[in-house]
């Protein structure tokens, strides 16, 4: 289970000339409720410059599979 668990990782998104919030939310991959519980002033106050605070979720390991084949012809 291990292999598949996830750790939060805290992580910021600065705010740009243009950003909105739902734009924010879609340009982090993020569902805009989420990004709202994270930054409950954010509809109010949404400032370039801005660090936004966005939660993803992060893999403890990654994994890579590699297997060599052999074919008798």
């Amino acid at each position: 289970k291990l292999l598949t668990s996830e750790k939060q990782v805290e992580a910021y998104y600065t705010v740009v000339a243009g950003d909105a919030p739902s734009s924010i939310a879609q340009k982090v991959g993020l569902p805009y409720a989420d990004l709202k519980a994270l930054n409950p002033t954010i509809e109010q106050k949404c400032m370039v410059g801005q660090k936004v605070l966005i939660n993803r979720p992060k893999p403890y390991t990654s994994v890579r599979i590699t297997r060599d084949e052999q074919y008798d012809i």
